[in-house]
């Protein structure tokens, strides 16, 4: 059984009913800063718009109480992401297993995982789909992907995200310890460094059964920004990136090829420029704020589990004195196997690329600093 998180999911026909139930003033939210739907009796309040101040050239607005149909609007609005509801789609496709939606909102996983089951007699899928409300449907899951949580919103700090989405994360955790102790489980939440760590520590599984989707999805930028540079197809590029899931990221130059030619000797054919190399590791670190582009990544380390297929993927695995790092989880190529991390790869990197490499362990550290001592990890 696998479980795909559908926080960020909403469907049209609930949205149109609370639309249809909001009128003019307008109302703005605090939402993130003192919890999250996920968990089910955080207060929430808003501003409702009452005047505009003329003199200040500015809206005025008064607090307010939000009802349970805002925060779901707020929080599970489909133009704020898909992930959850769309990764299920593709693991159905791919007929991985069974799956089983679940959310905290009435009829949202359900009427998501009906929407996915009405499509296989067109997409010729067998998947069985379940939406659920209790953590409970989730028992003896073989693996479980998590995408529940909130991203960074204007004027939010970043203690304000990491303390938000931890809180989340711990719940999930305790469940997952309660119902399916031998899940091999996806983190997808950010910031996800600080967030797989909370999961492995709430959920108590063994690290290697805990990863974050990252290097995959950063690799997987990397090569395509290479790709489009040079006009050639992105199945003959091999990139590796390292470290957090930050702009701190580390791509691995000396590790790159097109078709197994070294980058640094297409460097040297002409065919693209260091300075153009140099502006493409930029906008990698940076690709986050342009595209959001999880769903293959998360599916094809699931695949790799659940068949045993041992394929070399990047992502966020718990290091153990590799790298010269402890006790931390960052983004390493691994093996993933039936036994979920079966075994990190150590890439050797020039004097530059480990000084940015134990840059961006820094930063995954200082990053969980608060958690971990706020929630004693």
């Amino acid at each position: 059984m696998i479980v795909a998180g559908t926080l960020t999911n909403k469907m049209a026909s609930a949205l149109r009913k609370v639309y249809d139930q909001m009128a003019d003033p307008k109302i703005l939210t605090d939402y993130g800063f003192k919890g999250h739907p996920m968990l089910k009796d955080f207060p929430l309040t808003g501003y409702e718009e009452v005047s505009y101040d003329i003199e200040a050239k500015k809206v005025v607005y008064n607090p307010i109480d939000l009802s349970q149909d805002f925060r779901m609007l707020d929080s599970l609005s489909p133009w704020e992401g898909n992930i959850g509801g769309t990764l299920a789609h593709m693991i159905a496709l791919r007929e991985l297993g069974n799956l089983v939606l679940l959310d905290i909102s009435d009829e949202i996983p359900q009427g998501k995982a009906l929407d996915i089951a009405e499509s296989s007699p067109v997409d010729g899928f067998n998947s069985g789909l379940t939406g659920t409300n209790q953590y409970k449907d989730i028992e003896n899951s073989d693996a479980i992907i998590i995408t529940a949580g909130i991203a960074r919103k204007p004027g939010m700090s970043r203690d304000d995200l990491l303390q938000t989405n931890a809180k989340v994360m711990k719940e999930v955790g305790e469940n997952i310890k309660k119902y399916s102790q031998n899940a091999f489980v996806i983190v997808v939440t950010n910031p996800l460094d600080a967030m797989v760590s909370v999961s492995h520590k709430f959920s108590n599984l063994p690290a290697n059964m805990v990863v974050g989707m990252a290097g995959v999805l950063d690799s997987s930028r990397f090569r395509y920004f290479l790709a489009s540079e040079l006009n050639i197809s992105v199945e003959d590029i091999s990139a590796f990136v390292l470290g957090g899931h930050d702009d701190t990221m580390v791509p691995l130059i000396n590790c790159t090829s097109i078709a197994g030619i070294p980058l640094t000797q297409v460097i040297d054919m002409g065919l693209i420029t260091q300075k153009k190399v140099d502006e493409i590791v930029e906008r990698t670190r940076n690709g986050g704020k342009e595209i959001v582009d999880l769903l293959k990544s998360g599916s094809c380390m699931l695949e790799s589990n659940l068949k045993d297929k041992r394929r070399i993927l990047l992502c966020a695995a718990y290091l153990n004195g590799e790298y010269g790092v402890k006790d931390l989880f960052i983004g390493v190529p691994v093996i993933i196997g039936k036994n979920g991390v079966e075994k990190v790869l150590e890439v050797k990197m020039d004097n530059s690329e480990r000084e940015m490499f134990n840059k961006s362990v820094n930063a995954v550290k200082e990053l969980f600093r608060p958690i971990s001592k706020s929630m004693v990890l």
